[in-house]
């Protein structure tokens, strides 16, 4: 009997806590290549080195990290380097895959990678200081798509970026969309607004929208979206809910202090970073989603607001202009106010076409799956037994 394929999928984000696009894609795409008979062993940071089977294919291989902004990159591709072969030979593995360009220092089988954004697209949103930050992961991305077999993107708009920048690797790009997880991304019971109005104390008749994500990092578009909530006129109560734990220098420090100029902090809650067995139950007990980001390259909270069946304002960045229309939701140029603000205003305002909208977007989101997105690498690897089982089921 012929053995499985084994997958080495190196990636800097993986967690129950919902951390981010990257992290969210690792964690759904390791379990649905596992369902699918590929025997995968993870390699991630963590606070200890171990070694820990968490379930049937899916082995996790834990490497202690520097974990300062500067240092976690860099100390983390060192134990990628110092471990990889070791992990090569003791588990036999055949091909190797580099989440978000953490697998550079891999060496000994065939590269390939998944490109979830050129890191260089951020510079016009982020400060001096994050700039910097960045640095180490703009020359590991450089030097990993030379080097990679082939290169899986999550948009249309990712692949343009690629194209644009590294011309000579264009013809490696495959644009491989991302998926949502079916099984806890589903219209939830006639309790779960309840319970979000018990949880953060709002107002019963208030309107509560949820801003997943726009807490991390100033591209997200908070700062926009208080500026279009000054142009909503007085009337229907709402609230917000705009979860993420800032991840870029300086950011937190500027969030807070338009919070507190805008007469809003009452009306805002920022709970920091969702479980992500939780965040299902956000997304149900909201009256609507805002996704008001300036730059993504795919935006995975758009799926699972639709598969929630929540009306959606999201800005036209991503994969939005493909996933979003008339009929499933709104949707504005990144970083227009005043569009913004028309949107949100006839979001608050109508709950019928919440309805409508919430409604439409679930049954569009029924074609989108963590399995398709495995399938696809599968075929990118050329491994000869695709993922049969859908996890999302």
């Amino acid at each position: 009997m012929n053995r499985p394929h084994r997958l080495l999928l190196v990636t800097q984000e993986y967690s129950a806590v919902s951390a981010g696009g990257a992290g969210v894609y690792a964690y759904e795409l390791a379990g649905a290549l596992a369902a699918g008979g590929i025997e995968v062993h993870l390699l991630a940071p963590g606070s200890a080195s171990r070694r820990e089977v968490a379930g049937p294919n899916l082995i996790l291989h834990w490497r202690r990290v520097i974990n300062w902004p500067l240092l976690r990159v860099p100390s983390f591709h060192w134990q990628v380097w110092r471990s990889t072969r070791r992990l090569i030979r003791q588990e036999r593995i055949d091909t190797i895959h580099s989440n978000n360009n953490a697998g550079l220092m891999a060496a000994g089988r065939p590269l390939h990678a998944t490109v979830h954004h050129p890191i260089a697209a951020e510079r016009p949103f982020v400060a001096w200081r994050q700039r910097l930050v960045n640095l180490p992961d703009q020359l590991f991305e450089r030097l990993i798509i030379r080097r990679a077999v082939s290169l899986s993107v999550p948009s249309h708009l990712v692949a343009d970026l690629l194209a644009s920048r590294y011309p000579r690797h264009a013809a490696k790009v495959r644009v491989s969309l991302n998926g949502v997880n079916q099984a806890l991304f589903r219209p939830g019971d006639s309790q779960a607004r309840a319970r979000l109005v018990q949880r953060y104390g709002f107002a019963s008749d208030a309107v509560i929208a949820l801003v997943p994500g726009g807490a991390r990092a100033r591209r997200k578009g908070a700062l926009d979206l208080l500026a279009a909530l000054q142009l909503v006129p007085a009337g229907k109560p709402y609230h917000l809910i705009v979860t993420g734990q800032v991840r870029e220098a300086g950011w937190g420090d500027e969030l807070q202090a338009q919070l507190a100029a805008s007469g809003l902090a009452t009306q805002i809650r920022l709970p920091g970073e969702i479980n992500y067995d939780d965040l299902p139950g956000h997304f149900q007990g909201a009256d609507l989603v805002v996704f008001p980001s300036q730059f993504e390259g795919f935006g995975i909270p758009i799926l699972e607001a639709q598969a929630s069946g929540r009306a959606l304002l999201a800005t036209a960045t991503g994969e939005a202009p493909y996933l979003v229309n008339e009929s499933t939701g709104i949707l504005v140029a990144p970083g227009d106010i005043a569009s913004l603000a028309a949107g949100f205003t006839r979001l608050l305002g109508d709950a019928g076409l919440r309805s409508r909208l919430g409604r439409a977007a679930h049954q569009a989101a029924s074609q989108y799956s963590w399995h398709h997105t495995a399938h696809r690498l599968v075929q990118a690897h050329q491994i000869t037994a695709p993922p049969q089982a859908n996890h999302d089921a």
